[in-house]
């Protein structure tokens, strides 16, 4: 009798250490594992503390040179080598000016800034001077992706679910790429208080990212490749997305729901507008079971792609694929939000004490060194 217990035991112990190392998604990439964030390299510069950073809307690098968006007050922040250089901005309707910027892409010189609301991308020399101005007349501009050779906009129905790709350049001509469905939504409607409409947490839905060589990476809802097309939608080659996929935990859905109401929020003249729509958000909505293949992918300023497998309370998993080399899954520390991959830095979005928006640069080599 003690014998098939002690069996029984041990039996249980191994379907469930197989059950986490394989099914639950805590596998080990070359001997290391990606939860396990100890010892996770220490930033090589942090802005936000001395020069402030107030809501933050995107991010990106360009060498070792550092962009920065932010609202209400439209503002470019410029970061060299790590110190601040200069910053510049004016909210208005006239030339240059900004009334809802929510994107930016830097190269060679040159920043791009999306404005919604209305529609126009604009063209900026690093100190500011306005180079040249877009202006799309169709949809909601929801962000951009600029590198060396093109701009791509992003734009969305009002009342639709289509998502459309545009190539915009600045003697203000444009070429409509390709559409595709945006995904599922949610609908938030507290008793009292605003209601939201929201991205479907965690679901399936076709992201893309711009790569050099006039190419884009695209992940089509439901699948676990990515196919590599030119800008006329001609597949090029495809990538397979390793088959392993991670559970989605109750406090990953929380953390969602904090990220998307944020409490640190001051909006329609008060501080935290959202708080009675995330106490009904916390009680209606539904997660599923799994991550999907991709959540988001980004371009690598050497050579790859990034695909976010995994957004948990616990820190982001990224993926790098590479023709070079074995996927390599990175699991990033509680908190940081990935905005940019370099060549020499990773560019993460975070919050420090009381809330204070920070952006710090990881060594990309350090980073990586964790997936080997």
């Amino acid at each position: 009798m003690c014998k098939r217990l002690f069996i029984y035991i041990f039996y249980l112990i191994f379907i469930y250490i197989i059950f986490n190392l394989f099914i639950g998604g805590a596998y080990y990439v070359n001997g290391s594992n990606p939860y396990n964030t100890e010892n996770f390299p220490e930033p090589a510069y942090t802005y936000g503390n001395d020069h402030i950073l107030y809501r933050i809307e995107d991010v990106d690098i360009d060498s070792s040179t550092v962009y920065i968006l932010t609202q209400p007050e439209p503002v470019v922040h410029i970061f060299e080598d790590g110190d601040f250089s200069k910053s510049w901005g004016k909210k208005g309707r006239g030339p240059s000016e900004l009334t809802n910027p929510r994107s930016l892409g830097a190269s060679q010189n040159r920043i791009v800034v999306a404005n919604m609301h209305p529609n126009r991308i604009l063209w900026f020399s690093p100190s500011g001077t306005l180079k040249a101005e877009a202006t799309l007349r169709t949809g909601l501009l929801t962000g951009i992706e600029v590198n060396s050779e093109v701009v791509i906009a992003q734009t969305e129905q009002f009342r639709g679910s289509r998502v459309t790709l545009t190539m915009v350049s600045s003697s203000e001509s444009t070429e409509r790429l390709f559409s595709f469905q945006s995904g599922p939504s949610v609908r938030i409607e507290p008793p009292a208080g605003p209601n939201l409409t929201l991205p479907a947490p965690f679901q399936s839905r076709t992201v893309w990212t711009l790569l050099e060589n006039r190419r884009i990476a695209r992940v089509e809802e439901g699948s676990r490749e990515i196919s590599i097309i030119d800008l006329h939608g001609n597949l090029l080659q495809t990538w397979k997305i390793p088959k392993r996929t991670y559970r989605v935990r109750e406090e990953d859905g929380r953390a969602w729901i904090y990220r998307q109401l944020d409490p640190h929020t001051v909006a329609f003249g008060q501080e935290d507008p959202f708080q009675k729509t995330r106490k009904e958000a916390l009680e209606t909505v539904d997660f599923p079971d799994r991550y999907p293949p991709a959540l988001e992918i980004l371009s690598d300023a050497k050579q790859g792609i990034w695909v976010l497998r995994a957004d948990r309370k616990k820190g982001q998993i990224w993926t790098h694929l590479c023709s070079k080399h074995p996927p390599r899954t990175v699991s990033f520390p509680p908190g940081l939000r990935i905005s940019a991959f370099g060549a020499k830095y990773i560019a993460v979005r975070d919050r420090g004490k009381n809330g204070i928006e920070l952006v710090k640069l990881y060594n990309r080599n350090q980073v990586l060194k964790r997936a080997e």
